[in-house]
């Protein structure tokens, strides 16, 4: 059996040295600091948020909203007045949807941003707010970020399992179901270190994108580094999610040193550490050999491969690591409310089932809608309750009934002596001291595991349990998610008289959320029939049969020698009958088999099948005849006979001495005979 196998506010104030704690990777404690920081810090003081109505969208000018300008003119007139310098979309792809009865409309929502820091931004917005056309206007919230396998540290996991049997009871869980990689959870946070060995698999190196696997999502619409928004999401190159942050949240010199906060791009990485950590307990790859394990993070066959089979993690960047107020010099983890809401969106928009929030937040900058859009999509959203032990004195996003609200215990099922509390609370989960995947930016080369306390660590541990119980039955509605979540909880009420009735349902248990919840998974039946062929020196093409009807991939091994040893190469969907394996050497005999895998294991492996590569082809018959014709002061006509006939072009070089030396200067397509050169000197040979 698989049994038998440390923020709501989460300040980098201070840390304990790190120590080698296993080969490759470190261990290291995050304390929170002796220093009461707010979750809302202030507005943002240059740029606001607009809802238009349709008519005044439809007649927008589109070739000067990048100035500021509408072609409007009372908007214009307002524009000018506080000198906005860009209008733009605020959420991009947006498709309307239907929540609670109401369509929820995106495309009108715009953000202005202004030359400078106005004075009374609140002001500002309640005069956008009179303008005919519009429907809302925002000002953008500032808020801080709260804070047995063979996986070396699960012993460490008090939260999995303990002797007290004050946990989650993962392993019990696990007996039945590890994770489902169709179920995708959306973190949105400081952004990932996709790149960590326990997240995107064996092989995930930083910022090389067709290296990362395991248990990070990756956007099977998008074609690596091409520069393509090839599935038209209005996200170019969007591999593993999106870095949403755009510009210093707390001030313009705010950003802390090292870290990125100035442009949108398609590189999730985290820097504060406290979205890796958070991603570590949603799907840390489990009975990999290497560092934690998580609830839903699938099971592997005890050693370290490149692709997981548990839940999937969606990068959304929407906070950084800054200075306190902008100049003190303590990091802290901001996040800003247009942010959050453009990741709602994206995560909706490329079927993320869950959000998890670890962070305070406010009705502004376009949140509620996004959210009513996520929901609408039929998501759950997890929100942490906060760190000021303080009860019913919900922020936004805790007042609404339709998001779980997460409040923290510890290794006692007591409520942790920092967690919030009250009636809006729904479910509770372990916050204190725990050990998670972790991002040290004063080592970034290594990997990490921290321990870290906080409600930011209740939530994505409750939020992985509904991922579990998805991953057991994909047919369940987000209403019969939540609705068993809370009603398998262990009440807590006992243990904590002085909270009773606000904790929630209780604290989550994943072993009874999932209990006869659909059929124990088995393994899937092995392919057979593999064959290879090689079609050219570079490529050999493989095709086997599908036997299984549970399979979640395929993993397909290579060797040079018959028997092996064998090394992975690629993973493949479900339902998946051939591959093509390119880049080989010429006349290289290869040897392959592929296997068939899903939550409960690896199928056999099927029949061993090998393919020599072909010869390179000889190059083709070089021209002759060479004529040049300058038929002007800038230009010469080239003329030559083709003597090939299998070319699939031809390069051009120039000189100005006889011999050389020559650079090329243009290519031609296959079977073209002149070439034009243009822009000479004249006088020159």
């Amino acid at each position: 059996m698989r049994r038998a196998i440390t923020t709501g506010l989460m300040l980098l104030a201070c840390a304990s040295l790190a120590w080698a704690s296993e080969a490759g990777v470190k261990k290291m404690e995050v304390k929170r600091p002796d220093l009461a920081i707010p979750s809302f810090v202030g507005w943002v003081p240059d740029e606001i948020v607009v809802q238009f109505d349709k008519s005044a969208v439809m007649n927008f000018d589109q070739t000067t909203m990048a100035l500021g300008k509408s072609g409007l003119n009372a908007i214009d007139q307002l524009n000018r007045q506080y000198q906005a310098v860009a209008l733009t979309r605020q959420f991009a792809a947006s498709q309307p949807r239907v929540y609670n009865g109401r369509t929820i409309d995106l495309s009108g929502w715009h953000k202005i941003k202004f030359a400078s820091a106005v004075a009374d931004i609140e002001a500002v917005v309640a005069e956008y707010q009179r303008l005919p056309g519009v429907i809302d206007a925002q000002p953008i919230g500032i808020h801080t970020v709260y804070a047995t396998p063979n996986d070396p540290q699960f012993a460490s996991q008090y939260h999995l399992n303990q002797a007290n049997d004050h946990d989650v009871d993962a392993p019990e869980a696990w007996d039945q179901q590890t994770g489902n990689s169709q179920i995708i959870v959306a973190m949105l946070d400081t952004g990932v270190r996709y790149y960590h060995k326990d997240l995107g698999g064996a092989n995930a190196a930083a910022g090389n994108f067709s290296s990362i696997s395991g248990n990070m999502w990756k956007n099977p619409g998008e074609i690596i580094g091409n520069g393509i928004d090839d599935d038209g999401n209005g996200y170019i190159d969007d591999i593993v999610g999106y870095d949403f942050v755009s510009a210093p949240i707390a001030g313009s010199n705010s950003c802390w040193p090292g870290e990125d906060c100035t442009t949108k791009d398609n590189d999730p990485r985290d820097f504060n550490g406290h979205g890796t950590h958070c991603a570590g307990n949603i799907a840390a790859i489990n009975n990999n050999g290497y560092a934690t394990a998580s609830v839903s993070g699938g099971w592997l066959n005890g050693a370290q491969q490149v692709a997981g089979n548990g839940v999937k993690v969606m990068a959304c960047r929407i906070g950084s690591s800054e200075k306190y107020f902008g100049f003190l010099n303590i990091e802290v983890g901001y996040v800003r409310m247009d942010y959050c809401a453009e990741a709602f969106n994206y995560a909706a928009n490329n079927g993320a089932h869950i959000a998890s929030c670890s962070w305070g937040s406010s009705n502004s900058g376009g949140l509620a809608a996004a959210i009513d859009n996520f929901l609408a999509a039929g998501g759950l959203i997890f929100k942490a309750a906060g760190n000021d032990n303080t009860g019913d004195s919900p922020d936004y996003m805790g007042s609404r009934t339709d998001i779980i609200n997460v409040a923290a215990t510890d290794q006692n099922d007591l409520k942790s002596d920092f967690s919030n509390y009250g009636s809006y609370v729904d479910v509770a989960a372990p916050g204190t001291d725990i050990l998670s995947l972790y991002h040290n930016h004063s080592d970034a080369a290594n990997d990490y595991v921290a321990t870290v306390s906080g409600t930011s660590m209740a939530t994505p541990i409750a939020a992985s349990v509904a991922a579990l119980i998805w991953s057991a039955d994909p047919s369940q509605t987000a209403a019969q998610v939540r609705s068993r979540l809370q009603s398998t909880a262990d009440n807590l009420d006992g243990l904590n008289p002085s909270y009773a009735g606000k904790l929630g349902a209780g604290r989550v248990n994943a072993f009874r959320a999932i209990d006869g919840l659909g059929a124990p998974p088995t393994p899937p039946t092995a392919p057979t029939n593999l064959t290879a062929n090689a079609v050219s020196s570079s490529q050999i093409n493989l095709v086997w049969q599908d036997n299984a009807t549970n399979e979640t991939g395929f993993e397909i091994d290579r060797a040079t020698t018959s028997g092996g040893p064998y090394t992975q190469i690629a993973t493949t969907g479900a339902n998946v009958i051939n591959y093509s394996n390119t880049g080989l050497s010429p006349n290289t005999t290869y040897y392959y088999r592929v296997r068939a895998t899903n939550g409960a294991g690896d199928s056999g492996n099927s029949n061993e099948a090998f393919a020599t590569t072909q010869s390179p082809p000889p190059p083709p018959a070089a021209p002759t005849n060479l004529a040049a014709n300058a038929v002007s002061s800038s230009q010469i006509n080239l003329a030559w006979q083709d003597n090939a006939s299998d070319e699939t072009g031809f390069e051009i070089d120039r000189a100005t001495t006889s011999g050389g030396p020559y650079t090329q200067i243009a290519t031609t397509g296959a079977n073209v005979t002149t070439y034009s050169n243009t822009g000479l000197s004249p006088n020159t040979t």
